[in-house]
Order: C-alpha cells, then structure tokens, then sequence
C-alpha cells in the first residue's frame, strides 16, 4: 500500500510544482519531504541520493536551457539560465521514488530503462504545456533527447539505490 502512496503523493508535488510556480513547488516540496520523512524514510542516506538527483537536475535541465532545447518564459538569451525552483523540486521528488515506489525495479534494469525511455518524457512534454517552459525545437527530437536521457538516469537511479542499500524491502512489489 505505501508503494502505491508513495507514488500518489509525487503525482500530487508533480501538479503543484507544475501548475504553482516556485512558491507553490516550494510549499508543496517541503510537505512532501515532511510526510516523506514521516511515512517513508528508513535511512538517512537517501536525502544523499536526493540531493544528488537535484544536482543532476541543475546540470542536465541547466544544460537544456541553456543549449535552448528547453526555454524559460522570461529568460535572457545571452546569460546564464539556471533551472527554476519547481523544475529542481520535481528532481527530488522523483529522487525519493526510487526506494519506495519503483523498489520493485531492483535488479531489473532493462525495465527500469524502458521506464525512463517512456514515462518520463511524458512528465516533460505535459509539464512543458502546463508551464513557463517552452520546447523550443521539433516536440519529437526533443522528446526523444529526453528518453535518451532517462532511459540512463532510472538504471542509474536502481543502481545507487542497490550501493546505497535504500531499497525498501516490504514496499517492494514482487
């Protein structure tokens, strides 16, 4: 059952982090890590691993910007653009998915690059109508860059959850 909470309190920040802008994703943000922490969290270690997927949003969303394969409403061409608040939120959130709701993903990392090919350029594509930020190319190229990008970052993601030892046993699905 908290597989299934986990993943439907991250589809709540999703939409708040979307749909509310920095101050909303901010909010929204420290609620989620608060009943996180509350409901989820076994080991420290994995606010490591949070904290990690953030800075891997900082660069890879960073890199996105500011090659202008993703734009920023509002945003200088020639300076540099640094991922907003709600974008980099989102990076955690999905940080925290890992040892709980995609547990089940263990081992199985030709699965878990399926996922990262398909689902999350869905989050990116519906996000991008849903927000500031604007595909600046063909929606194809770009939504295929994306699951190139998280066909790596799920395995990759499974793979430190397994060195790390934060899988969630009883939240795994067999």
């Amino acid at each position: 059952m908290k597989v299934f909470l986990n993943a439907g309190l991250f589809q709540l920040l999703w939409f708040a982090c979307v749909l509310g802008g920095n101050t909303a994703a901010f909010v929204a943000t420290c609620g989620y890590f608060l009943l996180h922490r509350w409901l989820f969290l076994r080991q420290t270690r994995e606010w490591g691993l949070i904290v990690s997927f953030v800075l891997l949003g900082i660069l890879i969303d960073g890199s996105l910007l500011n090659l202008g394969i993703l734009q920023q409403e509002g945003a200088e061409l020639d300076t540099l653009v640094f991922p907003p608040l709600w974008l980099l939120c989102l990076w955690a959130g999905v940080a925290s998915l890992f040892p709980h709701s995609l547990s089940w993903l263990r081992g199985k990392y030709l699965w878990a690059a399926i996922m990262g090919f398909v689902g999350p350029v869905w989050s990116y594509l519906l996000g991008a109508q849903m927000s500031e930020i604007n595909i600046s190319g063909s929606v194809w190229q770009t939504g295929l860059l994306m699951a190139c990008i998280w066909m790596l970052l799920i395995p990759a993601g499974v793979f430190a959850c397994e060195k790390l030892a934060l899988f969630d046993n009883k939240a795994s699905i067999k």
